[in-house]
């Protein structure tokens, strides 16, 4: 209980470091299952705590403890990465008819530094790879793929370099400023567009380019 107690109060107390805090981040939330039911949301949220017990990835892992409360509605305590604030969700774990007891993809991982490697799109070209995806300049942001959140700053153009070479499409999650939401987008990176780079968007990273809180950050969030 004592590990729990000190993974909530250094969630929610503002200006408590959290950078020695992990979580089960939410990779991917199905329709229809509990997660999605509650709220989570992709790339953004983390699983803390269920009932005031800290999840961990060893002596007490969030699979286990969702099935010893099936059918049982707890309390679940989420952090989210961009409002870097703490919340408490009710949910049921159960049987449904998609996959497991919560409905959701899941990755251990820090809190802390939990939306550092994303790229703000800045400015893109017309008709080029990043245009034809619908991305929008100034509002969107390139935090991954649907398996994997970005951990270093070549990342990205790794991945982009690679599906051009390969000229195959490239999935990405886009989080949007202006809806407070993330999408996945199918985008096909390539050097024969007729412009600069593969994707022939202009991208940003770093402190000041960081996802911006929601205006109202005590407003749940959910996937789109």
């Amino acid at each position: 209980m004592g590990a729990a107690e000190s993974a909530e109060q250094a969630a929610e107390q503002e200006g408590i470091d959290v950078s020695e805090v992990s979580g089960y981040r939410v990779m991917r939330v199905f329709q229809g299952g509990p997660a999605w039911r509650c709220g989570l949301a992709p790339f953004e949220d983390f699983i803390v705590a269920v009932n005031g017990e800290f999840c961990d990835d060893q002596s007490n892992p969030l699979g286990n403890v969702l099935k010893g409360h099936e059918n049982v509605e707890v309390d679940v305590f989420v952090w989210s990465c961009i409002d870097e604030q703490g919340r408490h969700v009710k949910m049921t774990p159960t049987k449904w008819s998609g996959p497991g007891l919560l409905g959701a993809a899941v990755k251990y991982d820090k809190l802390d530094p939990a939306s550092t490697y994303v790229w703000h799109v800045v400015d893109l070209t017309s008709r080029s790879p990043a245009d034809d995806a619908g991305l929008t300049p100034d509002i969107d942001y390139i935090v991954g793929t649907p398996a994997n959140v970005f951990k270093k700053e070549a990342d990205l153009n790794n991945l982009a370099k690679e599906a051009a070479r390969k000229e195959e499409y490239l999935t990405l999650c886009i989080y949007s400023s202006a809806t407070g939401r993330l999408r996945e987008v199918e985008l096909k990176p390539s050097d024969s567009w007729g412009g600069r780079g593969v994707l022939g968007c202009e991208l940003a990273t770093g402190l000041l380019h960081k996802i911006p809180p929601r205006a109202d950050s005590t407003q749940g969030s959910g996937a789109a």
